[in-house]
C-alpha cells in the first residue's frame, strides 16, 4: 500500500502546488497511477480531478467511474460526491434512490455533508418516503459536528414548526451558530429575523447589513431582501434605483423559488413604472 499512497501524495503536491511547481496534469498523472494500483484515496482524487477539469478534460462519467471504485473500499468524500452526482444527475442518469443510499453510506460513518444532503432527501421526499423528524435528526447530526448549512436547516423548522413547535429563538440561535461560521444563508435568515422582529426587537439597520454581507456572497434571499429594504427605507436609505439593480440581480440567478422570483419581478415592473411616469421621480 505504501507505494501507491506515496504516488497519491505526489500527485496532491503537484495539485496544491506544496515543494513543486503546480502542474494539475502531472496531479493526474500520479493519482492515476496509485488509482490503478487500488488506492482509494488516489482514486477518489482522480474523480475530483475529472469532475473539475483539473489536468484533463472534464468528463462525469469518468469521475463517477472513479468515485464508485473509491466509495466501493469505503472513502468517505467518494461516497458523498458518489450520491451528489447520482442527486443532480452529473455523469449519471439522476436518482434520487440511490443519492440516499450513498449519502446514507456515508452519515452513518460521521461526514457532516453527506448528514445534511440526507436530512435533505427525507425532508422534501426524494428518494424515500417524506419524514420531518426524521430530517431534523439528520439536520442535529450535522449541525453537532459544526455543519453551517445543517445549522439554517435546522433553523427554518424551527420558525415555521415544521416536525417541531414553532420557537423563534431557537431559529435564531441557530442562525447565529450558521453565520459565525460564515454561512450566507444563515445571514439571509438572520437579518429576515432582525426585519420582522422575529425573538427579538425588529433592527432594520442589522437586517440591512446582514441582507448585504450574504447579497455580496450570491445568496439569492439576501439580495430580494436587500433589494426589499432600498425599495422600502429600512435600514439604508430609500433608493428605486438601487432595489430595481438588486431585484434584476434576483431575477438574474435562478436559484430563488418561483413565488419569489415573481415577487420580485412585480417589485422591478413597480419601479420601472414608477420612473417613466413623468408625475413620479425617485432618483
Amino acid at each position: 500500500m505504501g507505494i501507491p499512497r506515496a504516488m497519491n501524495d505526489l500527485g496532491a503536491c503537484y495539485s496544491q502546488g506544496r515543494g513543486v511547481e503546480q502542474d494539475f496534469a502531472q496531479a493526474a498523472r500520479w493519482f492515476r497511477e496509485a488509482a490503478r494500483r487500488g488506492d482509494e484515496v488516489a482514486m477518489h482524487n482522480l474523480g475530483l480531478c475529472y469532475a473539475q477539469g483539473d489536468g484533463v478534460a472534464q468528463d462525469w462519467a469518468k469521475a463517477v467511474h472513479w468515485f464508485q471504485q473509491s466509495a466501493r473500499q469505503g472513502q468517505l468524500e467518494a461516497m458523498y460526491n458518489l450520491g451528489t452526482c447520482y442527486a443532480e444527475g452529473r455523469g449519471v442518469a439522476r436518482d434520487w434512490s440511490l443519492a440516499v443510499r450513498w449519502f446514507g453510506k456515508a452519515a452513518e460513518r460521521g461526514h457532516s455533508q453527506a448528514m445534511t444532503s440526507l436530512g435533505i432527501c427525507y425532508a422534501r421526499g426524494l428518494g424515500t418516503d417524506r419524514n420531518p423528524e426524521v430530517a431534523l435528526e439528520w439536520f442535529r447530526r450535522a449541525a453537532a459536528e459544526g455543519d453551517p448549512q445543517a445549522m439554517v436547516l435546522l433553523g427554518v423548522p424551527f420558525r415555521y414548526g415544521h416536525g417541531t413547535p414553532q420557537d423563534f429563538e431557537a431559529a435564531v440561535g441557530w442562525f447565529r451558530r450558521a453565520v459565525e461560521l460564515g454561512e450566507p444563508e444563515g445571514m439571509s435568515w438572520l437579518g429576515y429575523a432582525y426585519e420582522r422582529g422575529e425573538g427579538f426587537d425588529r433592527d432594520f439597520g442589522e437586517a440591512a447589513r446582514l441582507y448585504r454581507n450574504a447579497a455580496e456572497k450570491r445568496d439569492p434571499l439576501a439580495m430580494l431582501g436587500l433589494a426589499r429594504c432600498y425599495d422600502l427605507g429600512r435600514g439604508v436609505t430609500r433608493s428605486a434605483k438601487e432595489a430595481a439593480l438588486w431585484y434584476r440581480r434576483v431575477l438574474a440567478d435562478r436559484r430563488l423559488e418561483p413565488a419569489l422570483r415573481t415577487r420580485a419581478a412585480a417589485a422591478l415592473k413597480r419601479l420601472e413604472a414608477l420612473r417613466s411616469s413623468p408625475e413620479t421621480r425617485t432618483e
